[in-house]
């Protein structure tokens, strides 16, 4: 599962808002975060609580046939676990930023 913001993105907007205030200072990328500091967040970036905890949809992969005129259950099986190493890989790259995004 990929969250639709990261901790560090959310920081980031903080920070391009060119007016943060010392409510939302503390709040930093490393640090555990609180339902708190998600709603201070919230309502500075003016993005609904929900929008920053989302987590981005998993994709459909019911159609998809890998060597086979139609899906069976171990095919099934296999996308789901490529697809879960798939989304923990972007996971890690999307939250290490910088020019670890390269692949």
């Amino acid at each position: 599962m990929i969250p639709k913001y990261t901790k560090e993105e959310i920081v980031t907007l903080i920070h391009q808002s060119n007016q943060p205030t010392d409510k939302v200072n503390h709040l930093k990328a490393n640090n555990v975060w609180t339902l708190q500091d998600y709603e201070l967040a919230s309502q500075f970036l003016n993005i609904e609580i929900e929008a920053l905890m989302a987590i981005l949809p998993d994709e459909d992969l019911s159609s998809i046939s890998f060597r086979a005129s139609q899906n069976n259950d171990a095919i099934q099986r296999k996308v789901q676990q490529v697809n879960h190493i798939f989304d923990a890989l972007t996971y890690q790259l999307k939250i290490g930023g910088g020019d670890d995004r390269k692949i």
